[in-house]
């Protein structure tokens, strides 16, 4: 099939490109390359084309066609082989190349079709086996040959495709620095060796031969290829000249092939450095007056051309461009060490020539233009004393020269005068430009600084804030703490916020005790809640008389309400049965699972205003407006009472179901046994009661009055205890433990009480203030109502609080350390064993018995790699051990006295110890051997190594930070107590942490020597401290066993953790690590154990979890759980429309 050329398109669009070096040429009529002196052919004439490919084409065919820029997205559709070539990508005399799809391996390459005019029959299997030999080359700088092949229709060579351009145009385009032009002549240094290394010389080195991917990665193409493919070859009376005239060397061309070697390749890339440094060639002009200049001239200096190239920068390129091959590098690994030697700063091999050896090297290269004018000086100095008479005759000559030459002496001088005037209109310029990016600078800086400004400023506040919450939680002012827990941050502030490690664990500690939930339905104040365990919901009536039942699980979902009616309610926790007395006076019964409510009648009664089920028998107790009040069955018989009661203010059974007590409205409180209809007594303890309240299993009765609350033994109607601080409570509630109960006080707040606890604990949980609260007994839950229709699930148990998991060791633990992906953790112990935990299921893996008795272990530490565990102890030693078999692999000599904490450096084979002699001591980590002694001529008790940088500190009398290297004493940090236990770097700032004895911390800024923070609050021994997370904060552990919290920002404490598990000096803590993820802090202690600290967060699914799925206790001991009937909703972050239903733990379980 033949190709369709638009004729007018190849008039308008002829050009000229060069085949060597890619570049164009202003006229079309050229037959040199005016940029590097290569032959172009009237075949390099390339006319943009639209080819109209029709069906598939021989390899002839497709070789001929001309790809060019316009034509190379459009697609063809032809194939060599398992090959589909898809693009033209370009176009040379050699011949086409494409981009195809191998289908086979499902992968792009590029195809390279040479001409069949460029390989006769009698040299294709010799182009075979030479191609064949540098499809062996395996190297990232070198364009690897995947596929040579001979078809009965031609040649084709098929390499790999690289993403880039070629570095031809990358040049043209950009104007490379020093440290580039090096960085790329180092990278065709190695490619070439590589190809050297197996026996090829590539000979025709050059921009236009290699390619520059997306990463600025060099890639060397046509390799060994254009010793017989290159179509620019030119010859001269010496033979073959073979390559590009700028780029060749010397012996190239002087046709001399029997000695071009890898030193060639060498020349050509000191050509490229030259181009590349400078922005030209060293020699440029015709193809003749070229290839002269490669072979008899000196290259120019490349310090004339650019100042700003060293010198020995340029010597290396010289000694590259050496016209004597033995003169160059000998090889291109001796240059890229040279290049490497002068990125690294060192001494480089290469060095200037002196005049003497240039000419003396001159002389070699000409040697019949040196003996000439060794003869012609010979000559001058035997004719000297006949040239007297002629230099007479020749003086007025000279004297009409010299004025010549003061002519041109003026001209200079003008010429001078004008260039110092550009020159100074120059550099005006360039001062407005200086000024105008001086003046942008400051803009920019100003900018920052605002920014900066602006964010310490939020920082504060959130350190402010949380410090606020603290103390609210404290108070038990749970709703407010939880507002400022859920306070909307600046956007700037949101990843410092997100990471910061006391508001999770604030967030995490209140959602442990309380989650909140608010009903759409109920618009008004809850005035009864109820818990039906039986049917796992939460039921509760509204002022506005709508009665709403929560399904278990329920979060943002609102069933709507069951009834408008509602006057009051009651629930029956042991059958699920639900009473209601409605606005029309009735009372409605709906069962347990029904979905329909019956009507009870009450014969002789007026408008019903309460009801409450017997616990025990199927009826329920009501009373009416008049003051009636009685007992009637499910099936409808009713018992009166004897005597009306004026405006009954409470009404409730005592737990067993024989008596019912009866708040009148003046107060007064009597027992009715409806068994017998008979008033049995009236109690005269007490009066203005306001509310009535069972307690220990009906054994206490607890009236809530105007004038205080008032606890009764019920056998002998004693008054057992009266509170006058509890007057006018709304509600109250028995919690099962004599004397333990919860009263909703006339503000809207909670007093919990209990004979352990005989001020108890006053908790504000709602906003609005609690109306109504429930008792879930078996989950040990409160449920609380608000005004305003909110409502809480709230945890009393002290197993509900996030308390720390303690692990045993069974001896005190000195310090623990985390390996890098946060799985395993290592704990030293005085008793010379190290224990290597699972930190996820916190179980032991290993006990490595590492010291003998009486030697204790100081501290772990993991090597970078997690290969390795290195343990310090008293014994004077480091033990180098293998933590998945325990076995030593090695340890340090002995140092008398012991050592304590021990640092690994994080890029260096090396690990520094200090030790009660007040010698710190570097380590080779690989023999095992001491490199260097640091005395302090103070006891050491930590070394810290800087993460990123050779520094090194100790906390000692002072916290000192040398350069062990160099022993270099960088800065101190001065304390008040004379010693400090502790000190840490921070991961970003240059500020080092220390912890002193009298409990002092103070945090330093080592290079501008200033204080960025103190805190001296407290006087217990700061002995351990750990920067946060977010990096905003430090951990600080302290003597008496408590872990604060310090807002470095805002200089406050935010958060104070305790040890429950232990007093008295067995509570003391001494070492703290964070867990790599955030989510622990893991303390070590005198006590013999390790403190958790996590955050108790639990992933939620949009559902409450059920009963069967709450965790267990949040400080059981490893291997142990504490088994409970409820928790609260934990989800991970403070929901507002949750909800937290106790469900039934026995499936099943009967009623009482």
């Amino acid at each position: 099939m033949g190709v369709s050329i638009d004729e007018s398109a190849r008039q308008a669009s002829m050009s000229v490109n060069c085949p060597a070096c890619g570049r164009g040429s202003s006229s079309a009529d050229v037959t040199c390359c005016e940029h590097c002196g290569a032959t172009v052919g009237s075949d390099a004439i390339a006319p943009t084309l639209r080819l109209a490919v029709d069906g598939e084409r021989s390899l002839a065919e497709v070789s001929s066609v001309e790809p060019t820029d316009s034509t190379a997205p459009e697609e063809v559709e032809y194939r060599i082989g398992r090959y589909r070539l898809t693009k033209g990508l370009g176009k040379g005399t050699f011949g086409a190349v494409w981009q195809a799809h191998d289908e086979s391996l499902d992968r792009v390459v590029a195809i390279k079709l040479p001409r069949s005019s460029m390989i006769g029959a009698d040299r294709v299997e010799g182009f075979l086996a030479e191609a064949r030999a540098v499809a062996k080359l395996n190297h990232p700088g070198i364009v690897r040959v995947i596929e040579v092949g001979k078809t009965s229709r031609g040649l084709f060579i098929v390499s790999e495709f690289v993403r880039g351009s070629d570095f031809r145009r990358y040049l043209d385009d950009h104007a490379l620095s020093v440290a580039d032009s090096v960085e790329f002549a180092r990278q065709l240094s190695q490619a070439l060796q590589h190809a050297h290394e197996n026996g090829i010389v590539h000979r025709d080195l050059k921009p236009a031969n290699v390619m520059i991917d997306e990463q600025r990665r060099l890639h060397v193409m046509d390799f060994g290829l254009a010793k017989r493919l290159s179509s620019d070859d030119t010859r001269t009376v010496d033979g073959l000249i073979m390559g590009t005239p700028a780029y060749m060397s010397p012996e190239q061309a002087r046709g001399e092939s029997r000695n071009v070697d890898a030193r060639s390749d060498v020349y050509s890339i000191g050509v490229m450095l030259f181009e590349m440094a400078t922005g030209g060639l060293p020699f440029r002009g015709r193809e003749r007056r070229l290839l002269e200049q490669v072979i008899h001239e000196e290259p120019p200096s490349l310090r004339r051309l650019n100042a700003a190239i060293p010198a020995d920068l340029e010597n290396i390129c010289l000694k590259c461009l050496a016209k004597d091959p033995a003169s160059r590098y000998e090889s291109a690994a001796a240059l890229d060490a040279d290049l490497q030697a002068f990125q690294e700063g060192r001494e480089v091999s290469a060095k200037s020539l002196s005049r003497f050896e240039k000419t003396v090297r001159w002389c070699r290269r000409n040697p019949v233009v040196a003996g000439f004018l060794a003869a012609t000086t010979l000559l001058t100095l035997t004719t000297i004393g006949s040239t007297g008479a002629y230099l007479v005759r020749e003086r007025g000559y000279r004297r009409e020269q010299q004025g010549t030459l003061d002519r041109l002496e003026e001209l200079l001088e003008e010429k001078n005068d004008a260039i110092v005037t550009v020159e100074k209109e120059r550099r005006r310029v360039l001062e407005t430009l200086r000024i105008a990016e001086v003046d942008r600078d400051a803009a920019i800086a100003s900018q920052r600084l605002a920014s900066t400004a602006q964010q310490r400023s939020l920082k504060i506040a959130l350190g402010t804030d949380l410090k606020r919450a603290d103390d609210l939680f404290a108070a038990g002012r749970w709703h407010e703490a939880r507002s400022l827990l859920d306070l909307p941050r600046s956007e700037g502030l949101t990843e410092v916020e997100d990471r910061s490690w006391a508001r999770r664990y604030q967030s995490a500690r209140l959602e442990r005790l309380v989650s909140f939930g608010q009903s759409n339905s109920v618009r008004s104040g809850i005035r009864r809640i109820v818990h039906d365990r039986r049917n796992a919901r939460l039921v509760m009536l509204g002022d506005d008389g709508r009665l709403l039942a929560l399904p278990e699980g329920t979060i943002d979902s609102d069933p709507g309400p069951m009834r408008h009616d509602v006057l009051d309610f009651d629930l029956d926790a042991t059958s699920g049965h639900l009473a209601a007395a409605d606005r029309s006076g009735g009372v409605r019964l709906r069962a347990a699972g029904a979905s329909e409510w019956r009507s009870i009648e009450i014969s002789g009664s007026s408008e019903v205003t309460r009801v409450r089920l017997d616990p025990v028998k199927p009826r329920l107790a009501w009373s009416d407006s008049s003051g009636t009040f009685g007992v009637t069955s499910f099936d409808g018989a009713t018992i009166r009472s004897p005597e009306a009661v004026p405006s009954p203010r409470d009404l409730c059974w005592n737990p067993d179901g024989t008596e019912l007590a009866i708040v009148d409205a003046d107060g007064r409180v009597r027992f009715w046994r409806p068994s017998d209809g008979e008033v049995l007594r009236k109690l005269d303890s007490i009066e203005q009661v306001l509310t009535l309240g069972w307690n220990a299993g009906g054994k206490q009765l607890l009236a809530a009055c105007t004038n205080g609350l008032a606890m009764i033994d019920v056998a002998s109607d004693a008054l057992v205890e009266f509170d006058e601080s509890l007057a006018n409570g709304r509600q109250v509630v028995g919690l099962g433990e004599p004397g333990h109960y919860v009263i909703v006080l006339s503000d809207g707040r909670i007093r919990e009480r209990s004979r352990s606890s005989p001020h108890g604990r006053l908790l504000d949980i709602l906003p609005s203030g609690v109306t109504s609260v429930a008792w879930a007994e078996e989950g040990e839950a409160l449920f609380v109502g608000g005004q305003r229709g909110e409502w809480a699930a709230v945890r009393l148990s002290p197993t509900a609080r996030l308390e720390p998991t303690r692990l045993d060791q069974g001896a005190p633990v000195r310090r623990i350390a985390f390996d890098s992906t946060g799985t395993r953790v290592a704990s030293a112990g005085w008793d010379g064993r190290v224990v290597i935990w699972d930190a996820v299921t916190r179980q032991p893996i290993r006990e490595l018995h590492v010291f003998d008795s009486g030697k204790q272990a100081e501290q772990p530490l993991w090597s970078p790699d997690d290969r390795i565990l290195a343990v310090s102890g008293t014994d004077g030693t480091i033990r180098f051990l293998e933590p998945n078999s325990g076995s030593e692999i090695g340890r340090t000599k002995e140092v008398v006295g012991g050592l304590w904490s021990i640092a690994w450096h994080s890029r260096l084979p090396r690990i520094a110890s200090s030790s009660p002699d007040g010698v710190v001591r570097i380590w080779d980590t690989e023999t095992f051997a001491e490199v260097r002694s640091l005395p302090q001529g103070y006891v050491v008790e930590q070394v810290d190594w800087h993460p990123t940088e050779d520094l090194l500190a100790m906390a000692k009398g002072d916290v000192g930070i040398i350069d062990p290297f160099a022993n270099e004493y960088r800065s101190h940090l001065e304390g008040r107590s004379g010693l400090f236990f502790d000190c840490r770097f921070h991961p970003t700032e240059p500020w080092i942490a220390g912890a002193e004895s009298n409990g002092f911390v103070k945090v330093w800024n080592y290079r501008e020597r200033k204080v960025e923070g103190e805190l001296r609050d407290f006087r217990e021994p700061a002995r351990g401290i750990a920067w946060t997370p977010n990096h905003e904060s430090l951990a600080i552990a302290y003597g008496d066993g408590k872990i604060r919290i310090w807002h470095l920002p805002s200089k406050s404490v935010v958060l104070t953790l305790d040890n429950p598990h232990q007093s008295g000096a067995a509570a003391s803590l001494w070492w703290l690590a964070f867990s790599p993820d955030g989510n622990e802090l893991w303390a070590s202690n005198h006590g013999g154990s390790i403190l958790i600290y996590d955050l108790g967060e639990q992933p939620t699914d949009g559902r409450a979890p059920s009963a069967s799925a709450l965790p267990s206790s949040p400080h059981s001991t490893v291997g142990t759980t504490v088994d409970r009937a409820f928790e609260p909703n934990l989800t991970a972050g403070l929901q507002r429309h949750a909800t937290k239903i106790a469900r039934e733990r026995v499936v099943g379980q009967s009623d009482r």
